[in-house]
């Protein structure tokens, strides 16, 4: 697993109602990161420690993997291929609680919804699953 780092909340670029990156940086197509790469720079210039980024970085390559230090939208450091794809295993579920929060906070979903009614295709196949019933009856609570 490749640990997560949070770093205070005046670490965080600045967010539109749209959910959107305010930059002057081009971003793609989601509005999510700049491109063609983010801005750089050194740990001093956004207000942190290089030694504790470097101790930071060493732990989190003892589970492998690759990982950006954003703070105030600007890259402090990386390591690893970004590119690559890696088995996440448990850290999918930080992922997801996180989008599921954020989709409650909005509104676009509730706990008490049906599953179905996110993802249409749950738990087929295999097709004989439709005609169950129990299906339909899993909500957003019960996942």
């Amino acid at each position: 697993m490749v640990p997560f780092f949070f770093f205070p909340h005046e670490a965080l670029p600045k967010i539109d109602k749209s959910g959107h990156i305010v930059t002057d940086q081009p971003t793609d197509n989601c509005g999510l990161r700049p491109l063609p790469t983010w801005p750089q720079a050194s740990p001093v210039e956004v207000k942190l420690d290089p030694d504790q980024l470097k101790r930071a970085r060493d732990y989190a390559l003892t589970g492998g993997g690759a990982g950006y230090i954003i703070r105030y939208g600007k890259l402090a450091m990386s390591w690893g291929e970004p590119g690559q794809r890696y088995d996440l295993k448990s850290t999918t579920k930080s992922i997801g609680v996180t989008a599921l929060g954020l989709g409650i906070a909005d509104g676009k979903i509730d706990l008490s919804d049906k599953a179905v009614q996110h993802h249409p295709a749950l738990a087929v196949p295999p097709e004989s699953n439709r005609g169950t019933g129990w299906i339909e009856q899993i909500t957003i609570t019960h996942l």
